[in-house]
């Protein structure tokens, strides 16, 4: 008998106990770990898109934050100010290019 089996990915997923915090389960094959920051960025990293489903839905003008599902205004990206998504991720700070000169 099979309840859900959209969601046999999520149940059976090995991978899981492989990831970090700072890493996103692909559950899909091959089960992989990715960078929790190309979560939700508009590109299918995982080999079934699940690194792209359940995203927030952002304005142009505002950074999604993955783990805690909020907006915040594009300007907190990269102002050198950790965890403005208020979820211990410090994404909205990650691949930026702070000049420390």
């Amino acid at each position: 008998m099979e309840i859900c089996p959209e969601f046999d990915h999520v149940l059976y997923c090995s991978i899981k106990k492989s990831c970090s915090d700072s890493e996103y389960a692909c559950c899909s094959h091959p089960q992989k770990c990715i960078p929790l920051s190309k979560r939700c960025d508009g590109h299918l990293d995982c080999g079934d898109g699940d690194d792209e489903n359940n995203c927030p839905s952002c304005t142009r003008y505002e950074f999604a934050c993955v783990k805690s599902s909020r907006c915040i205004p594009a300007e907190k990206r990269c102002d050198g100010v950790p965890d403005d998504c208020q979820d211990y991720s410090n994404l909205d700070e990650l691949g930026c290019n702070m000049n420390t000169s």
